[in-house]
Parts: structure tokens; sequence; C-alpha cells
């Protein structure tokens, strides 16, 4: 197939990862499968195009460049947020802090190894499996729309890939689905001005899997911890409630500024 626009591309990318996570979502895939579908619809596309096997295809990925720049950013900012989320989650009736039944004084001093290697684990595989799609492969291409619209239409669509799971009972599965949905795709949004913003500054794809590891894998940690005693602790903490919703703004509105993108 010759002379395909990015438009007709971000397009068919957008069909064909959708179709994949509805698949993946009936078979009740793990999680961790679940998020290589954005990376498996690129590579659909790279084939169906003819762009598999071009050299400049994959440069355009962004996988060349390392953006050591924007690194201790992509670490730092999810724990902040997150934990954010969880100390005012834990301070109010609705959940509250509690420490599982067999950790042990050596578990505490094994938590920072295993998060460290899961960081490391799931940047180079899942979490590289997903940007690989959303701002490797997809946000270059809608870039004819304006980098704002861009960003935005990938967070939507980022945030779109998760209704096969959500459906299914799978993720996010308390609280009131018409309060939960609309607030994730917020989140998913913000999230994408943020990772598109050092995607674009860095040319580089790794700040935004670093991110996005470390924000799936701290919310798995804070969660391990959080005994919930009422569904508003959906609305209010976790990766999508309304104190994640408004420091991820914060954030997205001071690097949009910071790295100057209109």
């Amino acid at each position: 197939m010759k002379n395909v626009g990015n438009g007709s591309k971000a397009g068919m990318f957008s069909i064909a990862v959708m179709m994949i996570a509805s698949v993946m979502g009936l078979l009740k895939l793990p999680g961790q499968l679940y998020m290589f579908a954005p990376v498996l619809a690129m590579l659909v596309v790279l084939l169906v195009t003819g762009d598999l096997f071009k050299r400049k295809s994959w440069a355009e990925l962004g996988l060349n460049k390392a953006g050591f720049k924007y690194w201790g950013f992509a670490l730092l900012a999810p724990v902040v947020v997150l934990a954010a989320a969880y100390l005012i989650l834990w301070s109010t009736p609705y959940a509250s802090f509690f420490v599982p039944e067999g950790t042990t004084a050596a578990t505490w001093f094994i938590i920072p190894v295993k998060l460290f290697v899961a960081i490391v684990l799931y940047t180079a595989t899942s979490s590289l499996g997903e940007e690989l799609g959303w701002r490797g492969y997809l946000l270059p291409k809608l870039a004819g729309f304006g980098r704002k619209k861009a960003m935005a239409l990938v967070g939507l669509l980022h945030g779109a890939f998760h209704f096969p799971i959500m459906l299914a009972g799978d993720y996010h599965s308390a609280g009131n689905p018409w309060i939960v949905i609309p607030m994730f795709l917020t989140t998913t949004v913000l999230i994408s001005f943020v990772f598109g913003a050092m995607r674009i500054a860095a040319g580089s794809v790794w700040p935004a899997a670093i991110m996005h590891a470390v924000h799936n894998i701290f919310w798995a940690t804070f969660g391990e911890f959080t005994q919930t005693h009422s569904t508003a602790a959906e609305y209010l903490g976790g990766e999508s409630g309304f104190v994640a919703i408004a420091l991820y703004g914060l954030l997205a509105v001071w690097i949009m500024k910071k790295e100057k993108i209109k």
C-alpha cells in the first residue's frame, strides 16, 4: 500500500488497536499482555502500509534517543501525585492505610529493590509496548492537527483503549461507571499532555515509557497498602480520582508552558 497519508495511518492504527484490545478483553488476558495491544497495532499498520522494513519509520518512533533530561521528572512526578492522592484518601473515612498480613521487617527493605526491578522491567516491556503505539507512532502521525489537539486525541484513544477491560469488570470496577469513566478519560488526556510534551521536547519515547511504568507500579503498590471502606474512594484517590486529576492537570500546564508547546 503506497502513498498512505499520516491521517489515514492514524485512523488505521486507531481501528487496529481497539480491535486488538477488544479481542484481548474478551479473552481476559492479563493486564501486562493487554498493554502490548498498541505496539501490535503499530506493527500491523507498518506492515499493511509497507513501512515495516523502512529505517525511517523506525527512526521516527523515538527509540534511538534516551531523553535523559526528563528521566528524573518521569521517575518522580507519578510518585508525588499518587502519594498525595493516597495520603489524602487515607485521611478520610473512605479508606485507610493498612499493612498486609505476612509483612515483616525484611519486607520493608525488599520493597525498594522490588520497585527498582519492576520499573526497569516494565519500562522495557509492557509500558514501552503502550508508549511505542501512543507517543512513538500515533502522536507524530496526528501532528497535522496541531500539537495540543494531537495530544488530546491520543489521550482520548488511550482512555478508550481501556474500555474493553473496564466493561468486563477487570479494571476500575468500583464506583458508578458514569462517574468513573469520564474521570478516567480526563486523567488519560491530562497525562497525554505530560507524556506528549516530554516526547516532543526530548525527541524520545523513553521518558514517557518510564513515567508510564512508574505510574502503574506505584498505583499498584499504594493500592496494596489501602483498605477501602466506600466506593467514594474511587472518586477521590487512586490513579484517576480528583486529587490525581488536579495534580496531573497542574503538571500538564507547567510542562506545556516550560517546553513552550502550542
